[in-house]
């Protein structure tokens, strides 16, 4: 288990140190600097975060966590902070954390509270690359940000992508969600071998096709009637023989 320590309240990072060696985590690193934090996440590739909201820099121990959902980083997100008004927790809430502890820590609560994170670890994260920008985890979700939300994505409940330019439109059954991002990081996101491009501006779920007419190259899903090209058809019926 690789642990992150974002603190820069050197007393706690000193206590967490001790904690963490009773617990046999051998693979810690510190900083209490925003940006020194977004450096170490890459080159270190941490398991988990223990993660303070109030840090030096330019930017909040929020802001990582985000960072970190936007990317889909297998890391499980800790927050260990002081603030302990409601429209902190609920800015932090959005980021999907493992857990949102308060000061002054209470030690077997945090032992137990971490022990429980790292069994949730070992059950829910399987890893394939991990990369800064283009993460590719083998993950039953994805999440996205939309305007100023992110959201939580079900994979097999995507019918089919298309793309809008700069935007990528993803359909779930009626519901359609649009960011901003390209076809090909939310594709290294999904990172399914169940999604196949069926022509410049389209990527279909293959389980999601009702029919496939030969004829007139086209697949349907629901309403929605997708023409495929004469590059791509071959593959897909080879899939989907």
């Amino acid at each position: 288990m690789r642990v992150l320590i974002v603190e820069d309240d050197v007393i706690y990072v000193n206590a967490l140190e001790v904690l963490l060696t009773e617990m046999k985590i051998s693979s810690l690193n510190s900083t209490g600097d925003s940006e020194e934090a977004f450096r170490l996440i890459k080159a270190v590739k941490p398991n988990l975060i223990l993660l303070d909201i109030n840090l030096k820099g330019k930017r909040s121990g929020i802001e990582i966590a985000q960072y970190v959902r936007e990317n889909n980083l297998p890391i499980i997100i800790m927050y260990l902070t002081s603030s302990i008004d409601e429209a902190t927790f609920n800015k932090a809430k959005e980021t999907f954390p493992y857990s949102y502890i308060t000061k002054p820590l209470d030690k077997e609560n945090f032992k137990r509270t971490f022990a429980l994170a790292c069994q949730h670890k070992k059950d829910n994260f399987s890893y394939k690359t991990f990369k800064h920008s283009d993460s590719q985890i083998e993950q039953d979700y994805i999440i996205v940000k939309t305007d100023k939300v992110l959201q939580k994505i079900n994979i097999s409940d995507i019918c089919l992508i298309n793309v809008e330019g700069k935007y990528c439109s993803i359909l779930i059954s009626k519901e359609e969600i649009r960011i901003k991002l390209s076809l090909k990081e939310l594709i290294d996101k999904i990172n399914s071998s169940e999604f196949m491009k069926v022509n410049r501006s389209c990527v279909v779920n293959i389980k999601k096709i009702e029919s496939f007419d030969l004829k007139k190259e086209v697949v349907y899903i629901g309403e929605n009637r997708i023409p495929i090209s004469r590059r791509n058809k071959s593959k897909l019926m080879q899939v989907l023989l």
